[in-house]
């Protein structure tokens, strides 16, 4: 089955073969129509109004963090909605950093986007922690790695699910298992999995998970924090519909998401997330896996057949596929694709100590979505060989 009439951009260009997915998705139309129809039928700002329309956007507000917490397995008081992926563990570095004492360890690895990776490297500089980064193993990084470099001074373990960079997935399930073993706490960066499978917070028994609304069919400017508990930490921001009174010489914050959601949020977007959401479980997130993985492993075995294509990154793939051509510089690829209607990513996407330990400065890089079909791979398989030919 084709899910690509479900998107109007597919529409208004015809021609066009998006392999970008990884970077940010095309929104369906009930996403578009959503957050079109909450503006123009039911906005009003939320839980300070007594008004039927303030009423009804607090009601949808509070649906969407429901259907966040249904998609997830988790509950719905351990969401908390931020601008997106970034923001979620902005938050969380700034809300932990007395959780850390000198001497403490975080534990990250080389496969993080860089917004799971600076915001734990200024902390640790910021308090005299270390930063331990779990390097790769022959090309690849798997959770026995993570596991491996486990100690008693590890307090925190930041790991990606799904590499943006290579697709390669990581078993969370089992470096949550052993990190707790010795105390620490797990944040699963699953901006990439997300989209692709079904992820079950109780499963994984991560501590925090995060992920961004508009890799996943949803709006800019919507992301999640999965809490499992914030034990009372302290607020990010300072402001309206965070507080339980103010007083001159006194001040009490609200607990749950709204004591990290100061301000007005980004209503139309957690509307627009919902609708997302309710998109993939119409599909079912089995079948969006099934036609991933066939996607995965058409390409792959399309690219190696060229002969002269290194795919980069060893392991279980999801999402993605990154390679080089080789005598071919990415940016070069990535224009003259490009020049054939066909959108995809080059450079070190976010990943440049990953890309320095596989030997690379930049890679092309395939992810896909739903609404991507093998014809798409068959197109920009045929645009790199015509690349082959003119740099030959």
């Amino acid at each position: 089955m084709s899910y690509k009439k479900d998107f109007p951009i597919f529409e208004k260009h015809p021609d066009l073969v998006y392999l970008d997915t990884g970077a940010s998705a095309q929104k369906p139309k009930v996403v578009i129509d959503a957050v079109s129809d909450f503006y123009a039928s039911d906005y009003a700002n939320i839980h300070r109004g007594l008004y039927e329309l303030s009423e009804k956007s607090t009601a949808l507000y509070g649906q969407s963090r429901e259907a966040v917490g249904r998609f997830i397995g988790a509950s719905s008081d351990k969401i908390i909605f931020t601008r997106g992926a970034t923001e979620s563990i902005n938050l969380l570095r700034y809300v932990m950093a007395g959780e850390f004492e000198e001497g403490d360890t975080i534990l990250v690895t080389v496969m993080e986007h860089h917004s799971n990776f600076v915001p734990w490297f200024d902390l640790a500089k910021e308090k005299g922690l270390n930063l331990k980064v779990v390097e790769l193993h022959d090309g690849s990084l798997g959770g026995d790695d993570i596991v491996d470099a486990m100690d008693e001074s590890v307090k925190l373990v930041c790991s990606v699910h799904v590499s943006n960079s290579t697709g390669i997935e990581i078993d969370v399930e089992k470096v949550c298992s052993i990190a707790h073993e010795f105390g620490a706490k797990v944040l699963v960066d699953a901006s990439q999995s997300v989209v692709h499978k079904k992820v079950d917070v109780e499963s994984i028994g991560c501590d925090f998970l995060v992920f961004s609304g508009h890799k996943l069919y949803g709006p800019t400017g919507i992301g999640v924090l999965y809490a499992q508990d914030m034990n009372g930490l302290p607020p990010f921001h300072f402001g309206g519909d965070m507080i339980k009174f103010v007083e001159k010489d006194n001040v009490e914050y609200l607990d749950g998401p709204q004591r990290y959601e100061a301000g007005t949020p980004n209503i139309a977007g957690a509307v627009g997330l919902k609708a997302a959401i309710e998109y993939l479980e119409g599909i079912g997130m089995e079948e969006v896996e099934r036609r991933d993985g066939e996607l995965i492993e058409y390409a792959e075995s399309q690219l190696q057949e060229l002969g002269f294509v290194d795919l980069v990154g060893k392991g279980l793939r999801k999402s993605a596929v990154s390679f080089v051509v080789q005598g071919v510089h990415p940016h070069d690829v990535a224009q003259i694709l490009s020049d054939n209607n066909i959108a995809v990513r080059a450079g070190h996407h976010c990943t440049q100590p990953l890309n320095k330990a596989l030997g690379h400065t930049a890679t092309v890089r395939f992810s896909f979505g739903i609404y991507n079909e093998k014809a798409d791979i068959d197109k920009a398989v045929e645009v790199l060989k015509e690349v082959k030919k003119l740099f030959s």
